[in-house]
């Protein structure tokens, strides 16, 4: 038969006590990671609104033309066109 020592449990209590200390310890280090990970997409969301902001304040006023970019003839002049009323 196996006998239990006192020695033997106290050490067995302390290997316990010692993984979940381990595994708290890599717990705490995946959260920091995920954390700067987080912050560092944050402060990229942030530069590229301010950004914007700045860029929209910058062309406040200005007037822009788009062209047809799926068109093949978005490189031809616009063509200026009356306004006429359709009768039935």
């Amino acid at each position: 038969m196996v006998e239990a020592s006192v020695s033997g449990l106290f050490r067995m209590i302390l290997i316990i006590i010692g993984i979940f200390i381990v595994l708290r310890f890599i717990g705490q280090i995946i959260v920091a990671k995920n954390n700067i990970t987080r912050e560092r997409d944050m402060r990229k969301r942030e530069e590229a609104i301010a950004n914007e902001k700045l860029r929209a304040k910058q062309n406040s006023g200005k007037t822009k033309i788009l062209r047809d970019k799926q068109s093949p003839k978005s490189d031809e002049p616009f063509i200026d066109v009356d306004y006429t009323d359709v009768k039935d």
